[in-house]
């Protein structure tokens, strides 16, 4: 089973992420700051990690040259997940050798295509049981939106959408 890494100091993002990807066979590592997740990197070996832009103590550019210069670390995968529209960071961020450059908010499977592309690339696939996963999604009135998922996950840009904007994503 494919592990991947999920750096995101939103906690709520990062576990409706970790949760969707799960359901889909993914074994899932999750760190709230790049520290934590460089720690993971370096204790548990993911196949690939997806870091968000914008954590507290170093941002996602510094993050990836971290991980470029150690040879242990190199040729790990990196998707990076940002609400920043800069071209020039992102032009930047693709010559270091991102795989994908996501703007937030995105269509789910912008960041589901990559990883399994990526993963696919070493000879890896996630194990998925079929099991049905459901996950509420609160909304700012205390209100729910259920979301399924079996394999595949159907219909959920807009929910996805509107999750990531109401978080700040």
């Amino acid at each position: 089973m494919p592990t991947v890494l999920m750096v995101n100091n939103h906690t709520a993002a990062r576990e409706m992420l970790c949760l969707t990807l799960r359901s889909r066979g993914y074994n899932m590592l999750e760190a709230s700051n790049i520290q934590a997740g460089l720690n993971l990197i370096n204790q548990q070996h993911p196949d690939l990690v997806i870091c968000d832009h914008e954590p507290p103590d170093l941002d996602g550019i510094n993050f990836l040259q971290t991980l470029r210069l150690n040879s242990a670390t190199a040729a790990i995968p990196l998707i990076v997940c940002t609400s920043q529209a800069d071209p020039q960071v992102k032009q930047l961020a693709l010559q270091l050798g991102v795989c994908a450059y996501i703007n937030k908010p995105f269509d789910l499977h912008l960041l589901t295509d990559p990883i399994a592309a990526q993963l696919h690339q070493k000879g890896l696939s996630p194990s998925c049981s079929g099991v049905e996963v459901t996950s509420p999604i609160s909304n700012l009135n205390g209100n729910s939106i259920a979301k399924t998922d079996s394999t595949k996950i159907s219909g959920t840009s807009l929910a996805w959408s509107y999750f990531t904007a109401m978080v700040g994503e």
